[in-house]
């Protein structure tokens, strides 16, 4: 199968493995299998001789490591719950390669000409640093020394924002070890506003102060002292010492940020600390928890030490072959992603489009749960105690199975694996080539993305020779840094090649920065988010950044809006569009409003990733491994619900007894893995740990799911000595081809243009409820002869209408007072209300509301919204002269093909011809149809459409045929529009160079123009309209192009 997409791999890789080899744990095993009374002194034996087992116990666990310290010194004997948590570490050391403390580590691989990783004489390398948990307390405790407080600098709460007479942020208390956040807010005043005005730059305490001082002569300097105690302690001021997440480890610079402030003693213990750290093991680890414990109060955390394990070796090296075999396979599986959605960014659109157009809004402004939309379920601000805790569960809607293509190909694939009796099912590329092509693919992938995986094959030869298989962990953006940002810091190879690849893939520009989010959401979460600098540009959000202000982008320096159906960030100091990134493995979904919004949008519009999706089948108790040419897709799983078993009594032993019964009649294999979500546990079913684990696992979460291990020792290419060793590789990919557009930021933001018209200034603004052909007849057979009168009195020189449901359905009239006649308003709007009383004493209209005209600027362009208003002017005239000729059923269908022959005559006003009138449909059908959830039903009856009318259509778009169809007077309006806006055009195009259809905005703006035309012109269902008069246009102007074509050719000949 051919493919759009051609993904490219990076000529390095991480290479992750556990401490151990895979042989290890079967070996253990075998000993727990054959004689069950030597094997928990001989697993006891493994660690207590080994101090790097010895070590990683303490890291992971420092009580458990005591506990079994007790053990051996013969102070306690082991009992069942310790045995099971070494069997569970070993396991765990030998098979799992997710780094976590020296259980796991990773080193950095190249692309070479042949695979070659050996272990021989490689060395582990340790870095070590303090549990971010314990940097925050550390932190609390420094800056509750009084004269420290007064030596440091200071800046403004990064989430702080105005709104009316109050500022608002965001603050926290910890509580059990967590944050707690909650929107505060203070009133404004005059020493506030001139301290967060200044703190913006950070200011030490003295200056301040001094700046209280001078601003309020007749304040005492103790009260001065006691305001801005006030504003530190109220989190409103953030001191120096916060706890940074990217650039240099935290602990690295906090020497120098002390120095000098306090008592040299303090440095010193932070210098042994870090000495200690860098030294490693368990003595100097006991060493840094006394000092702390001894010099900086007590040490609440369990877990002081987070460690990173590396591995150093003369060799690794993947065969280039071999990563362009799994790329180019991988491109062709992009066939089973899906766009990225969520319903948190899709209301958001919506709620944001409704509320404030096209118009660009501060970002927290926007956010704020009270006064903006807010975002998401947790985006509200009330205060509501008795509920406080209380989230109830989404309401779980009933599963609706749709027979698709995609259902048809998963189960053919399962129903293979079940009739060859391997347990392997095969999705080929003939069930591919059977899906529904994919829009846009090759677009629309990430720039830059990763593939994690592992390699199954016997040797590094049989794998260079392609006999291999690749078990797909996952492969997705946005970023290749996602999920290797975390090792860069003990890894200088891998920190170079990333922002490598970074600078190619993401390059900022003259329109547009990617910038890194900033966010300490959680203490200890600050262990995943710690990474150095990656990009050049950060937006801190209740995090501290590391760059300079320059290159720091403010959140209150953003501004938001919907543009071309996509949502929009720029900074206004900048004025460059901001593209969010957040170069982290960070489950972000359960954060601040602000934070989920930011990283939302990182995936808006892309295909998220490549996944198998078992659609009606994933509840099946038994589903086999899928595999696509050298890829395994998905690998074997077995579901052992509790409501299976009717023969458990709550008695461990019988119990036990049963799920072992039950492992051997759904043919479980000995060795497998107990799954959840991401973690996996080998475990062998064989033995009574393994089976006890399922139990426990089955009585705890009421199921077990247990999947297939394929790094068996025979099936490990890569080898430490004879033993098989597991492994990971992730493997950055590109997307050359990704043309994710956005649009370019409006350089030109006039002050004098003026955005808001409120009800008295020179634009009046009318809403007139009621039905649909209500309100037309009243705008057809009112409204347009009274304002036409205006227009002759001179005291309105335009008007334009659109039509709108907000829900209800209504026509909003906007009237431009004439230049000089402002004192005119007051006649104008009383003669309106005049016009409109009888409508609403009779049955046409039932309310009526004057309202604020906002201009959208953003939409238009400031200095094209007048030009905007005035073509809007002569189309709202032609238009509405054309429907005072529609009269019935036999007008509707003059309707359509009037607004069809106006349409191409707007186009040609603009000096489009044919090959750029069809350029322009099929974009915007396209886009309508995919609106519309198009398929082939769709595409069929669309088809059948232009079928049925296009000889109509091809004589109402005839100038020659005018008067025959009897629509010579309707043309002759659409004529009017276009010598009355010859100017306006011209004036339009001259913004744009002449051409609209050179660059995006250009075509966004020709698009806006066309989308109000045709709201004027039709009553209801306006997107449906919409659809299909644009691909009856498009299909028409491709048979003309055919017609003109077979014309030349017959020429030619």
């Amino acid at each position: 199968m051919k493919s759009m997409l051609s993904l490219a791999h990076a000529k390095y890789y991480l290479l992750r493995r556990p401490l151990l080899s895979v042989n290890t744990f079967f070996e253990i095993n075998e000993l727990v299998y054959s004689n069950n009374e030597v094997f928990e002194q001989t697993l006891l034996n493994k660690y207590k001789t080994d101090p790097v087992l010895m070590e990683a116990i303490y890291t992971a666990s420092p009580e458990l490591y005591y506990e079994f310290c007790k053990v051996i010194n013969e102070e306690a004997k082991p009992g069942s719950r310790l045995i099971l948590t070494l069997y569970k570490y070993l396991s765990r050391m030998s098979t799992r390669c997710t780094p976590y403390g020296l259980f796991a580590g990773c080193s950095t691989g190249v692309v070479a000409d042949q695979t070659h990783i050996s272990y021989a004489d490689a060395v582990h390398r340790k870095e070590s640093r303090l549990d971010m948990n314990y940097v925050n307390e550390l932190v609390n405790h420094l800056q509750l020394i009084p004269e420290l407080k007064r030596k440091l600098s200071y800046s403004v709460n990064t989430s702080l924002y105005a709104v009316a007479e109050f500022y608002r942020y965001v603050e926290y208390k910890v509580e059990n070890k967590r944050r707690h956040y909650t929107l505060a807010s203070v009133r404004k005043n005059e020493f506030l506003d001139l301290l967060i005005q200044e703190a913006e730059k950070e200011l030490s305490y003295e200056d301040l102060l001094g700046l209280l001082m001078a601003a309020a002569s007749t304040v005492e300097k103790e009260e001065a002292e006691t305001f801005l105690d006030e504003l530190i302690e109220s989190q409103i001021l953030i001191s120096e010492l916060e706890p940074t997440i990217t650039g240099e480890i935290y602990m690295d610079t906090l020497v120098d940020k002390l120095t000098g402030k306090v008592a040299p003693g303090v440095i010193e213990d932070i210098k042994k600390i870090n000495s200690l750290l860098n030294e490693g093991g368990i003595s100097a680890f006991e060493h840094v928890h006394k000092i702390i414990n001894d010099c900086f109060g007590a040490c609440q955390s369990k877990d002081l030490i987070q460690t990173d394990l590396f591995f150093e070796h003369k060799k690794n090296q993947l065969n280039a072959e071999t990563a362009a075999q799994i790329t180019s396979q991988l491109s062709e599986l992009y066939r089973l992603s899906a766009k990225a959605s969520g319903k948190d960014l899709d209301d958001f659109k919506k709620n944001f489009y409704e509320r404030y157009g096209d118009r660009e809004i501060p970002l927290l402004q926007v956010l704020d749960g009270e006064s903006g939309i807010g975002y998401g379920r947790l985006g509200k601000s009330d205060h509501l105690p008795l509920l406080e805790g209380i989230i109830p569960s989404e309401k779980k809607m009933p599963r609706v199975i749709t027979w698709s293509a995609s259902t048809v190909m998963v189960n053919k694939v399962f129903k293979r694996a079940l009739d060859n009796g391997t347990r392997i099912g095969e999705l080929t590329a003939a069930d591919l080539e059977e899906l529904e092509e994919k829009e846009g693919l090759e677009e629309l992938v990430p720039a830059s993305l990763f593939a994690f995986g592992s390699i199954v094959a016997p040797s590094a030869e049989e794998l260079d020779a392609g006999n291999y298989q690749f078990s797909l962990g996952s492969c997705s953006g946005p970023s290749t840094a996602n999920i290797l940002s975390r090792f860069c810091h003990g890894d200088s190879l891998l920190y170079k090649n990333i922002v490598e690849t970074l600078a190619e893939d993401e390059q900022d520009d003259e329109d547009k920065i990617y910038a890194e989010i900033v966010h300490l959401p959680e203490s200890r979460i600050g262990n995943v988010l710690v990474r150095p600098d990656l990009r050049n540009y950060e937006i801190p959000f209740l995090g501290r950044s590391s760059k300079s202000l320059k290159d720091q982008i403010r959140i209150q320096d953003i501004v938001v809006s919907i543009q071309q159906g996509k949502v929009v960030l720029r900074s206004v100091r900048l004025n460059k569009i901001v593209i969010p990134r957040l170069s982290t493995a960070h489950n972000y979904t359960g954060g601040l409003p602000v934070y989920r919004f930011l990283c939302d949008l990182q995936h808006e519009g892309l295909y998220h990733s490549i996944y198998w999706n078992w659609d009606n089948l994933s509840d099946s108790p038994f589903l086999p491994r899928v595999v696509y040419k050298n890829i395994i897709l998905s690998k074997a799983s077995w579901t052992i619900n509790k409501f299976a078993f009717n023969d458990l009594t709550g008695k461990i032993e019988e119990d036990i007894t049963s799920v072992s019964a039950h492992l051997e009649r759904m043919k479980v294999p000995r060795y497998v893995c107990i799954t959840e979500h991401d973690n996996e546990l080998l475990i062998d079913t064989h033995n009574y740990l393994g089976r006890t684990l399922v139990y426990q696992q089955l009585n705890k979460k009421g199921m077990v799911k247990l999947t297939e291990f394929l790094s068996r020792p025979e099936d490990c290419f890569i080898k430490e000595g004879k033993a098989g060793v597991a492994h990971e590789i992730l493997l950055p990919l590109s997307n050359k081809k990704n043309l994710v557009r956005y649009p370019k930021p409006n350089v030109s933001r006039d002050s004098e243009i003026r955005r808001t018209f409120i009800p008295g200034s020179e634009w009046i603004y009318f809403k007139l409820y009621g039905g649909t052909r209500t309100t037309e007849k009243v705008l057809v057979e009112s409204i347009r002869p009274y304002l036409q009168s205006l227009i002759d009195q001179e005291l309105i020189e335009e008007w334009f209408f659109v039509r709108y449901t907000d829900p209800n359905h209504h026509i909003r009239l906007r009237l431009r007072i004439s230049a000089g006649k402002i004192t005119a308003i007051g006649q104008v709007i009383s003669g309106c209300y005049g016009l409109f009383k009888a409508d609403l004493e009779g049955d046409g209209l039932y309310k009526i509301q004057l309202d604020t005209y906002e201009r959208e600027l953003e939409r238009y362009g400031a200095q094209n919204i007048e030009n905007s208003e005035t073509l809007f002017y002569h189309d709202s005239v032609a238009i509405t002269e054309i429907l005072n000729m529609i009269e019935g059923d036999v007008g509707e269908s003059y309707r359509w093909l009037l607004a069809a022959r106006g349409l191409d005559e707007l186009l040609n006003d603009f000096g489009l011809g044919l090959e750029d009138k069809i350029n322009v449909f099929e974009k915007i059908s396209d886009a309508f149809f995919k609106e519309h959830n198009g398929d082939k039903k769709l595409t069929v009856a669309l088809n059948e459409q232009f079928r049925s009318h296009s000889k109509s259509i091809r004589s109402f778009l005839d100038p020659a045929q005018d008067i025959e169809n009897e629509i010579d007077e309707a043309t002759a309006e659409f004529a009017k529009r276009t010598a009355a806006t010859k100017d306006t055009i011209k004036a339009i195009l001259a913004l744009f160079d002449g051409n609209l259809l050179v660059g995006v905005d250009g075509f966004y703006l020709l698009s806006s123009y066309i989308h109000m035309y045709m709201n004027r012109f039709f009553l209801s269902q306006p997107r449906l309209h919409e659809l299909t008069l644009y691909t009856l246009m498009k299909k028409y102007y491709l048979s003309e192009q055919g017609i003109h074509k077979r014309k030349q050719m017959t020429l030619n000949s």
